[in-house]
């Protein structure tokens, strides 16, 4: 799957592939990743939940950089256009425009470069 949906090639290596299947291998390896849909599907089909008790409503406001590649087949440039609106906080956004979901593995010198920059600068001041 990882190689079929990947758009640069040589992305993810027969170690990376050994490395993710004994990891996905592994007891309840895939509960968080799939709740995290559950609730988004959920929210999608049927609207926003009510707020639970104790949950707080209101912007991030934390620095935030927003990595995503423009293949992305989950992600596209519409469906965030403006999440910035939802960051107080200082925000930057990359947009990786030939690559896709596995942003990570597909641009690595792009992505690393980014969160070197973004974690190197002076957020004094930012609660």
């Amino acid at each position: 799957m990882y190689r079929e949906t990947s758009f640069r090639p040589g992305a993810f290596s027969d170690a990376d592939l050994t490395a993710y299947a004994e990891a996905l291998g592994r007891p309840n390896a895939l509960t968080g990743g799939v709740n995290y849909y559950r609730a988004n599907v959920f929210r999608s089909l049927f609207g926003r939940k009510k707020s639970q008790p104790g949950a707080t409503r209101g912007k991030v406001n934390v620095p935030t950089l927003f990595i995503y590649g423009e293949l992305d087949m989950a992600i596209r440039p519409s469906t965030v256009r403006g999440v910035n609106r939802f960051v107080d906080g200082p925000y930057r956004e990359l947009r990786i425009p030939d690559s896709g979901h596995w942003v990570q593995n597909e641009a690595v010198a792009e992505v690393n470069d980014a969160v070197m920059k973004f974690l190197a600068e002076d957020f004094e001041g930012v609660a």
